[in-house]
């Protein structure tokens, strides 16, 4: 849609019935993200890297800026599988994690591992905008809960 549109409508239409109209409307003025950088903070975006290289890549951030991840599911997945799910309620670190991919790896060698995580625990602001910065991501609006 063109830079500057105000709103756009929308409708459905199958089988001769025609929904109601929709109206969005478009508000172009970005949206300021803030974080206190002395603040904890909770990163509230889902983290499920589907290779092996991918969950190493993303448990090297983890223990790089400190983080807690609360209620990951971890998944070994192959000719056969295995995994573990964690309660929300328990948040490890990367080292916990390490220890158990390595325990999982004693019964199950081969295969993918995977790590699904719905939220990351920071200890504080910056190691959250220091992680988004390196890879160059960007926070979006109600992401981040301090």
């Amino acid at each position: 849609m063109p830079k500057g549109t105000v709103f756009i409508l929308a409708y459905g239409v199958k089988d001769k019935i025609i929904s109601d109209v929709y109206k969005f409307e478009i508000n172009w003025e970005p949206i300021e993200i803030k974080v206190d950088p002395e603040e904890p903070a909770i990163w509230q975006r889902r983290h499920d890297p589907k290779t092996t290289k991918e969950s190493y890549e993303l448990l090297r951030l983890i223990k790089r800026y400190s983080v807690h991840m609360p209620g990951p599911h971890i998944t070994i997945a192959g000719k056969n599988w295995i995994e573990l799910n964690v309660d929300d309620k328990i948040a490890i670190n990367a080292e916990q994690t390490e220890k158990v991919l390595e325990d999982l790896r004693g019964h199950l060698e081969e295969g993918q591992v995977q790590i699904e995580v719905l939220s990351l625990k920071f200890p504080a602001g910056q190691n959250l905008l220091d992680w988004v910065a390196e890879v160059q991501t960007e926070l979006k609006p109600n992401e981040v809960i301090q």
